[in-house]
């Protein structure tokens, strides 16, 4: 994972906070110690993208877990010579797949720059419709995208 982040930190870091040049492997360490953490409490989950070699090019996750509102927030990213081959939509499909077998979410949302093209198309090609903008007193502009994967509580 860390060398995927690495070959595309600078595009990483245009969209993603937590992709800063101080990024370290004590920091992706720390990242899979507490994803561990929180799929155990089911309070999150996630999953690495691997390519057809069975590198890692990517994470998607469900973060934010709300057990009551049946809500979670999709979050991914895709290393940047593997991006634009539909690996950010595939994995949005299997995850989404995953999670109406596997929890009781039942709406999930997104947080996309309005400038993130290509993410934005990923959500799209998954049936997440966009909501609206987010006001926030952060600079950083972002839109809303949300999709229904049940429409019954799971029972």
């Amino acid at each position: 994972m860390f060398t995927a982040v690495d070959r595309s930190r600078p595009e990483l870091s245009r969209w993603m906070q937590w992709c800063r040049s101080s990024y370290s492997v004590l920091d992706a360490t720390e990242w899979v110690r507490q994803s561990c953490t929180h799929h155990r409490a089911g309070s999150g989950y996630h999953f690495v993208i691997c390519d057809e070699a069975g590198m890692v090019i990517g994470v998607v996750s469900l973060e934010n877990v709300e057990s009551a509102a049946g809500s979670a927030m999709l979050g991914y990213w895709v290393a940047t010579p593997a991006a634009g081959r539909g690996a950010a939509t595939s994995a949005i499909a299997q995850v989404l797949t995953w999670a109406s077998g596997h929890s009781d979410l039942r709406n999930v949302w997104a947080l996309i720059a309005p400038d993130n093209v290509a993410s934005r198309r990923a959500v799209e090609a998954n049936g997440f419709r966009l909501v609206g903008p987010v006001s926030q007193a952060s600079p950083a502009a972002r839109l809303r995208y949300e999709v229904t994967i049940r429409h019954e509580p799971a029972a």
